[in-house]
């Protein structure tokens, strides 16, 4: 996995702060067990290459929203590409 942030490093509590990532995975097939794996990659699981994308806005004070794009394919074995769309809001108390 290698990933590169720029902005306020997964620190989003002041009003305009932000952040900006991308990255890379490279999971073997049974390389970890799948319950340990990242579950919106590649819909979880193993043997999945590919790329994710991001931002993150406060929006005010402990709340934020990050958007995440992630487009995966299988490494052995049929093709089979996922793309993954994700937008959440946080608010902290």
């Amino acid at each position: 996995m290698l990933q590169a942030t720029l902005g306020r490093s997964y620190d989003l509590k002041e009003k305009g702060d932000w952040l900006a990532f991308v990255g890379y995975k490279y999971i073997q097939p049974d390389a970890l067990p799948d319950a340990f794996n990242d579950s919106s990659f590649h819909q979880g699981g193993t043997n999945a290459r590919g790329y994710y994308i991001g931002a993150g806005y406060a929006f005010e004070k402990n709340v934020y929203g990050v958007f995440r794009w992630m487009s995966t394919k299988e490494i052995y074995g049929a093709p089979l590409a996922i793309d993954t769309m994700q937008f959440e809001i946080n608010a902290r108390f």
